[in-house]
């Protein structure tokens, strides 16, 4: 699991280096791809509900906040599960 995250989190900083801090959204979002994809990633990994993974984030914010490598800024669960479908 911490491994998959690390790839992600690799791959999302060549992407920032290489074409700049934006590189990896589309023109109208505030939120990348690669951000919802971990998130849903991290879910199934730990075989979460989104609900359960923000209610956990809630609660112990930034133990998990590490352990996933996840930024202060997180999308709202409403637009992870929008931007999911």
């Amino acid at each position: 699991m911490d491994e998959l995250i690390g790839i992600i989190d690799k791959m999302l900083r060549r992407l920032k280096n290489r074409e700049g801090k934006r590189a990896d959204c589309e023109p109208d979002t505030a939120y990348s791809d690669w951000l919802i994809i971990k998130i849903w990633l991290i879910c199934v990994m730990e075989n979460w509900t989104i609900n359960v993974l923000y209610a956990k984030l809630r609660r112990e914010k930034t133990v998990l906040r590490h352990r996933y490598r996840l930024s202060t800024r997180l999308p709202s669960r409403s637009t992870v599960y929008h931007r999911l479908r």
